[in-house]
């Protein structure tokens, strides 16, 4: 089995003294094993990989902004993330479909540049609580999101159909949360 590339880079050295950095013990493998893809497709995992963190990094601070900066209450909240999580289901079942005619590589592209699109539409967001506030911040995340649908959806095929055969199960079981 091969290493994870996270714990070649935080590893101690060989005849190097002292335990390993603490950071060695992140649960990246499932992103940057090289049992998948490998070097076929290091800008896929890599991007496959971002796009995870910064999904679920805006996940939770965006509810965060909703509550404490806008003051709604968990249940506006929640509904204000309807549309986001609406437009994610919806372009995770379309992803598939456009495959079938598209390149897949320029889906993952495409979808990577409608979520920047959808990111830099929050960065207008302002602290004043008022329905233009909470429109653009739905607005951004629903674009965000059917962008980084087909990144997730057609990139994690990618990754694991890269894989030889008698490795996808493992693969696959390592992918789920």
């Amino acid at each position: 089995e091969h290493p994870s590339a996270a714990r070649h880079f935080v590893s101690r050295k060989p005849g190097s003294e002292g335990p390993p950095q603490a950071a060695s013990k992140l649960p990246c493998r499932s992103n940057f094993s090289t049992e998948g893809a490998g070097t076929q497709q290091p800008v896929l995992r890599s991007a496959y990989g971002l796009s995870c963190l910064a999904m679920f990094g805006v996940y939770i601070f965006i509810t965060q902004y909703l509550q404490a900066v806008l003051g709604l209450t968990p249940l506006q909240a929640g509904l204000a993330t309807m549309p986001w999580a609406a437009a994610f289901a919806m372009g995770s079942l379309l992803a598939p479909r456009l495959a079938r005619h598209l390149p897949r590589v320029s889906l993952v592209v495409w979808g990577l540049v409608c979520a920047a699109v959808g990111f830099a539409i929050l960065i207008f967001l302002d602290g004043d609580g008022g329905v233009a506030t909470l429109t653009t911040l739905i607005a951004g995340t629903v674009i965000m999101s059917l962008g980084m649908a087909p990144v997730f959806t057609i990139g994690n095929e990618m990754i694991i159909t890269a894989a030889p055969p008698e490795r996808r199960g493992r693969l696959v079981a390592r992918s789920r949360p």
